[in-house]
């Protein structure tokens, strides 16, 4: 029964008449990663570490050690996608929309504590199509319905803290959290309101939970030059089933996850980073029963910033990027690579006496997941607020 009910999951995923998530891909392996990046981040391209300034980012726990405020971060994003299989010719499309981080950062023991709430892995997914049953030799029309709703994510706790007087250095833990609500249902529609034959339906729901830990620096190799470094390292994942679920607990393997950042100041006011990431998910592959696959991902990242644009007579931070990016999980055989153009600028709401309290961040991106016979092309919008205080 679990070899269908995996098969059907899989089918549905890649045939489904119409769906809902931000990403066809969600339903894949255990999710699709989603990082938590600000407005900043997505539009130079970059995951998030070795960029000018101080952070407030998960990616580079050095980066909060430079905040000498108490400040905070959210970000919120909506995305928008098309998919079609190939040879189909038929074009379908999904929307959704995350929080993927909300963080708070405090100045004390002369370094400075966090404390952020961040996205990990995104599941949610949602598909129907339509099929064709033979009941005792009868063909008999039907509908299979599957949804996946939930979502992993992080609770992290930190601190960070200057060395030398160009050196930072950061640390995280905390906890994986999160639940999932599978719903896999068969109706019969006119046949089963006429007593012929019963609608069919199985849910599970799951918790996760597993514990996370990461650890970086960031350091100004001279006035212009910033090069960071982070390395995560996770305990297996465990997906523990409710009482009232007919299906397994399980677990599954996360990867060591490393990350490098760099940032150059070509003039004044001009700036390009560039960032890279790598994370080996093939050992989770024996860990999936839907038929998923998983590999190593890497990634790469450039963008450039122009700080010194203004808009409206205000000061307005210019940004545009490119990014291409292996994802860990596909639908079927072969990788998955995402690719994507992006920009974006930054609006200051309150500034006092030249320091910044307040500003918000735009970004835009286009970019396209191909891989497994799936093509699906979105555009995806992040905005994020920082306040700061004295």
């Amino acid at each position: 029964m679990r070899s269908y009910l995996a098969s059907l999951m899989l089918a549905l995923a890649l045939c489904a008449a119409s769906v809902s998530g931000q990403s066809i891909f969600n339903s894949a392996g255990v999710g699709l990663p989603l990082e938590a990046l600000d407005g900043r981040s997505r539009a130079l391209g970059s995951f998030g570490i070795g960029l000018p300034g101080a952070s407030l980012l998960p990616a580079d726990p050095g980066g909060a050690g430079r905040l000498l405020l108490p400040t905070g971060v959210m970000s919120a994003q909506p995305t928008w996608a098309e998919y079609t299989e190939d040879g189909s010719g038929e074009i379908q499309d999904s929307q959704g929309g995350r929080f993927p981080l909300i963080g708070m950062a405090y100045p004390v023991l002369g370094g400075t504590a966090t404390f952020q709430l961040t996205s990990f892995l995104d599941q949610n997914f949602a598909g129907e199509r339509p099929v064709t049953v033979d009941l005792g030799g009868v063909p008999v029309e039907a509908t299979d319905f599957f949804s996946q709703d939930g979502s992993v994510s992080t609770i992290l706790v930190g601190f960070g803290r200057y060395i030398l007087p160009n050196t930072v250095v950061g640390l995280n833990i905390g906890r994986y959290a999160g639940t999932v609500e599978r719903q896999l249902a068969r109706s019969f529609g006119d046949a089963a309101e006429s007593g012929d034959v019963a609608a069919y339906e199985t849910r599970g729901l799951w918790s996760y939970s597993g514990e996370v830990i990461s650890g970086g620096f960031s350091t100004d190799l001279s006035s212009v030059i910033r090069v960071a470094a982070s390395a995560t390292w996770s305990t297996d994942l465990g997906a523990q089933a409710r009482e009232e679920t007919a299906g397994l607990s399980r677990s599954f393997s996360i990867p060591l996850q490393l990350l490098v950042g760099t940032s150059v100041r070509l003039s004044p006011g001009l700036t390009v980073v560039a960032s890279a990431t790598r994370a080996d998910w093939s050992r989770i592959e024996e860990n999936l029963i839907s038929g998923a696959k998983a590999r190593a991902a890497r990634g790469f990242g450039v963008g450039l910033e122009l700080s010194q644009a203004r808009v409206l007579g205000k000061e307005a931070p210019l940004r545009v990027g490119y990014r291409s990016t292996e994802l860990p999980f596909t639908l079927r055989s072969g990788g998955v690579n995402e690719r994507l153009f992006s920009g974006g600028l930054a609006l200051t709401l309150n500034e006092t006496d030249g320091v910044i309290l307040a500003t918000t961040d735009l970004a835009v991106e286009r970019g396209q997941r191909s891989g497994g016979g799936v093509t699906e092309d979105f555009w995806r919008g992040t905005i994020s607020v920082r306040l700061a205080s004295f």
